[in-house]
């Protein structure tokens, strides 16, 4: 499963919640209490705004 959250603080954390409640909607576990996630980030927060840093979370389920 994956979230793509655009922003940092609000919308990374926004990214998190989106995921852990598909998955308990889907009845998804996730492996492990809270992931293990993993978050790929696209650009710089030293080169672009707050509002444009664009990062991907996954999560694994069983």
């Amino acid at each position: 499963m994956q979230s793509d959250p655009h922003g940092y603080e609000t919308n990374f954390k926004t990214g998190y919640n989106r995921i852990f409640a598909y998955a308990a909607e889907k009845n998804l576990e996730p492996l492990g209490h809270f992931g293990p996630s993993k978050e790929l980030y696209f650009n710089d927060p030293a080169e672009v705004p707050e509002e444009e840093l664009m990062t991907e979370v996954q999560l694994p389920v069983k």
